[in-house]
């Protein structure tokens, strides 16, 4: 989900502009405040699920792919905070390019991932007796979406497009596209990185949704198939919520990169560029957020690992994690275990 930088031609574009002290000390004190916050949080979140075995099951391994693409994303952003400082970008072509690989790379597994995550959880919603997704298949999966996202990302080296910067942006991006061969790869990246994507996990939650409150209504009658209903309906939120969250961080860069490409960027102020990649940082560090508050398994194995907590015995066995079993409900319950310490 990488937007097009315009150049006359794809010549090594390096224009100087500078914003002025206030915006550019707003920008990066912001960037690094949402670094600060992205890298601590998703640490946590891949450093819970590695002490917590418990704690890996098939939705929680991709929300841990979905971490890793979220530290790669931020990760650019000193490169950002650079560019915004010194007015142009003042590195070389070739890290101008590594810039690009690395936040597409992260960018693109993210949408990925959070397609399969809507993917699994409307098979095992809609389709309870069916035989579980194995762990391996997850596996494979997180494989298939490094590959494809490693490859796209990799398309303006092969020659596809070419890697420019341009006056007022934070970071580099592909020319805008005025050849076939590049216009193909803007076709390419909005349907199969963008549409297809967003389509794909709207229907699947749509019908995930669908499908709890009809069960909802049918077993309430049911005190523990109710209870379990309503745990599946809380972790099903919590999962659209950060779908939701990562579609309005990125709703700004998603309609700046499409208009650049079809309009142009002399109608677009150079501003509208660093305002949209900041927000969507903003969406690598609200996972974690979302994680604490609404899993109370992420939020008690974040408050061992943040406050050092001497746990009693009885203390030890009071912190849940999730294990799943198949139910009337139409997919897990949950049971309490306590973490491994």
């Amino acid at each position: 989900m990488i937007g097009y930088q315009s150049s006359n031609d794809t010549h090594w574009n390096t224009e100087y502009y500078y914003y002025g002290d206030p915006i550019v000390v707003t920008f990066v004190s912001l960037l690094i405040i949402v670094m600060i916050v992205a890298l601590c949080g998703n640490i946590l979140v891949l450093v819970t699920l590695a002490l917590h075995s418990g704690m890996r099951t098939r939705t929680n391994l991709l929300l841990a792919n979905l971490a890793v693409s979220d530290i790669i994303v931020v990760a650019n952003i000193p490169f950002a905070i650079n560019t915004l400082i010194n007015g142009t970008w003042p590195f070389s072509k070739f890290l101008c390019i590594l810039y690009f690989v690395s936040l597409c790379v992260g960018l693109l597994v993210s949408v990925h991932t959070l397609m399969w995550i809507s993917i699994h959880k409307f098979i095992s919603i809609t389709r309870p007796f069916s035989k579980r997704v194995p762990t391996r298949k997850i596996f494979i999966v997180m494989m298939l979406i490094w590959l494809w996202s490693i490859f796209y990302s990799l398309t303006p080296v092969i020659g596809w497009t070419d890697i420019i910067y341009r006056r007022g942006a934070s970071q580099c991006g592909p020319t805008t596209p005025t050849t076939i061969l590049q216009q193909s790869h803007g076709l390419m990246h909005v349907f199969l990185n963008q549409a297809l994507p967003l389509v794909v996990t709207f229907y699947c939650y749509y019908h995930i949704i669908k499908e709890v409150r009809d069960n909802t209504k049918r077993l309430e009658e049911f005190a523990y198939v109710q209870n379990s209903c309503v745990q599946e309906k809380k972790i099903t939120v919590t999962l659209i919520i950060v779908f939701a969250c990562f579609l309005l961080c990125w709703s700004p860069y998603i309609v700046y990169s499409n208009l650049i490409i079809y309009t142009g960027y002399e109608a677009i102020p150079d501003i509208i560029n660093p305002i949209a990649y900041l927000f969507g940082y903003m969406n690598s560090a609200c996972n974690p957020i979302i994680y604490a508050l609404r899993i109370s398994s992420f939020r008690k194995a974040f408050e061992e690992m943040i406050f050092g907590c001497v746990k009693t015995p009885e203390t030890r066995y009071a912190n849940t994690i999730v294990l799943k079993k198949k139910d009337s409900c139409g997919n897990t319950s949950f049971l309490p275990k306590h973490f491994p310490h």
